[in-house]
């Protein structure tokens, strides 16, 4: 009797634990949810801010136009000054633009590193993978389309390494130097003697060279992918 009241007692608290951690998903996808709405708002306030102040400069400027151009024959001087006025007020009308766009966009590097730790964080759930995550130097010279390499070359990489390393751990390294970005994802797994480049590794390779670098696959003490791209 006791067995079975231990069992039950088991399974119940099987249960409740399997319900407190469906509910901290919840939770956590319910904070995203808020964060990205916050975000969402505000960039749209940004942007009728932004669609209300051009819209207010070039019905200013036009109007300047239109008069200076009635006293263009009669009155040169006074054409020239409202010209002039108009391509000044133009120019403020585009510094506040520019800012506007800074606000709104966000620089390239920060959604480079928020998007790797996204793909770790991801596809590493429920895995019991960890991983670390450091970068040096200047990231802000790496472009959005190098970004993007990096980015596809870390899913492929670390959706390998869960599958075929039977290691436990992930490392990515950014290294942004004078003249070159290196960048390695390596595994703690059992590496290979050989490197078979399949679908996966090609793909990694083409995209370094489409962009002017080169990748280097190393099987020894794990598997490290190393890719070297110009700056």
């Amino acid at each position: 009797m006791k067995i079975e009241k231990l069992l039950i007692e088991n399974d119940e608290l099987r249960e409740k634990g399997s319900k407190y951690v469906k509910e901290i998903e919840h939770i956590t996808k319910h904070e995203r949810q808020a964060v990205y709405t916050s975000q969402l708002e505000e960039r749209n306030s940004l942007s009728q801010q932004m669609h209300d102040k051009i819209g207010h400069t070039l019905a200013a400027s036009l109007m300047q136009l239109e008069a200076s151009k009635l006293l263009i024959d009669s009155n040169k001087d006074k054409a020239k000054e409202i010209i002039e006025s108009t391509i000044n007020v133009l120019r403020v009308g585009m510094e506040d633009v520019r800012q506007a766009l800074r606000k709104i966009k966000p620089p390239s590097e920060q959604l480079g590193i928020n998007r790797i730790k996204l793909i770790l964080e991801e596809s590493t759930k429920g895995t019991g993978f960890k991983y670390s995550l450091i970068f040096k130097g200047e990231i802000g010279k790496l472009q959005y389309i190098q970004w993007k390499a990096i980015c596809e070359s870390a899913i492929e990489s670390v959706t390998n390494a869960i599958k075929y390393s039977q290691g436990n751990k992930i490392d990515v390294s950014i290294y942004v130097l004078n003249k070159v970005a290196r960048i390695e994802i390596k595994d703690n797994g059992n590496g290979v003697e050989d490197v078979t480049k399949g679908l996966g590794l090609l793909g990694i390779e083409q995209r370094c060279i489409d962009l002017g670098g080169n990748a280097i696959f190393d099987g020894n003490d794990g598997f490290r992918i190393t890719m070297i791209l110009p700056l």
